[in-house]
């Protein structure tokens, strides 16, 4: 947490549990905090999506979606997830996730049956969302360091090669032609 400059404080960051083993995960408010210091963010925002929720994207068309929640009715299931950027200069990235394919991001997560996927789903979903987008974003080096670092609770760990499975040698040269 302190390598990152976040606090373990449940809003930049929190420590959770695997099993017997502890570590510090960045949340959305961390990871806001960060590309907020790249300098040439304007705006970054993330925002999840109600099946009653009016909401409409052109890509190409439109610089950024239109979404008009009923904020005091009832709003239904959800339905997805974005995320925008604005920058300084005018210009505006976009990332939009279907609650499948958050749910893709959750499902290969460490923490998908416990701890910030269930008790905090909203905030998973939005974080999934811009850490998605801000792979596209001009980024602070310590932006990158805490989406590498988060990259290691959301990706299987690679599979050891077994004993049995004899090395495949690298195909064989081409030889080219010189015309």
């Amino acid at each position: 947490a302190a390598q990152m400059g976040l606090l373990p404080d449940g809003r930049e960051g929190a420590i959770v549990t695997f099993g017997n083993k502890c570590q510090f995960m960045p949340m959305l408010g961390g990871v806001l905090k960060l590309v907020r210091n790249s300098g040439e963010l304007a705006s970054i925002d993330a925002q999840i999506v109600y099946k009653a929720d009016k909401f409409t994207y052109r890509p190409g068309i439109d610089l950024v979606p239109a979404h008009e929640p009923d904020w005091f009715g009832e709003r239904g299931e959800v339905v997805g997830v974005y995320a925008v950027a604005k920058m300084k200069d005018g210009s505006a990235y976009v990332e939009i996730l279907s609650k499948k394919q958050v749910e893709q991001v959750r499902n290969v997560s460490r923490a998908k049956a416990s701890g910030p996927w269930v008790t905090w789903w909203d905030e998973m979903a939005r974080k999934t969302a811009i850490r998605r987008l801000a792979k596209r974003l001009p980024l602070s080096t310590d932006l990158d360091g805490v989406l590498h670092e988060d990259d290691a609770l959301f990706m299987p760990p690679e599979p050891a090669p077994t004993p049995e499975e004899p090395e495949q040698a690298p195909p064989p040269k081409r030889p080219t032609r010189r015309q």
